[in-house]
């Protein structure tokens, strides 16, 4: 129509998912997964297969079915979730898909999922070791270090916190 327009760039899920995470280098954003069939099946092993962060939207009534589905095919991979992100009430979630099934509750809101990248094998082959290691180099504070580390080790988050101050 030959209307002059800008864009104004506003709040961004993905952006803020991707860099709450803490998960390091690049990321593609996959969208919704299709709802369901063969078609989802597909689109969520390339999401898992992916070698860069991964981030999905997730509407509440799928979260539990797509940590289930996650949980199946890469059960210690590390994740991140965060409901009702760029909103007044938006809460922070990490840990592996079994660990998020159990601590979010109620999945109400909207979901942004952050998956860590696969290795070039295309599944999650590292040690526990490793995956600490990698957590304790983030540049991350170190309460959310702590929150991080506690889901993956089970370890008090207070005990870890203390740690990583001394």
């Amino acid at each position: 129509e030959g209307v002059p327009y800008t864009i104004i760039p506003g709040p961004s899920a993905v952006l803020t998912g991707y860099l709450a995470s803490g998960f390091p280098g690049e990321f593609t954003f996959f969208g919704f997964l299709p709802a369901k069939g063969e078609e989802r099946a597909r689109k969520l092993e390339e999401v898992l297969s992916c070698e860069k962060v991964g981030i999905l939207f997730e509407a509440p009534h799928r979260i539990e079915r797509l940590l289930r589905e996650i949980g199946e095919k890469t059960p210690d991979r590390p994740l991140f979730l965060g409901k009702e992100l760029t909103k007044k009430f938006e809460k922070y979630y990490w840990g592996t898909p079994l660990q998020l099934l159990e601590e979010i509750g109620t999945p109400k809101g909207e979901w942004v999922v952050v998956i860590s990248p696969a290795p070039p094998s295309g599944k999650w082959l590292g040690s526990l070791q490793q995956l600490i290691r990698e957590i304790e180099k983030l540049e991350l504070p170190p309460k959310q270090k702590a929150k991080l580390l506690s889901k993956v080790t089970g370890e008090p988050v207070k005990e870890i916190y203390n740690r990583l101050i001394k």
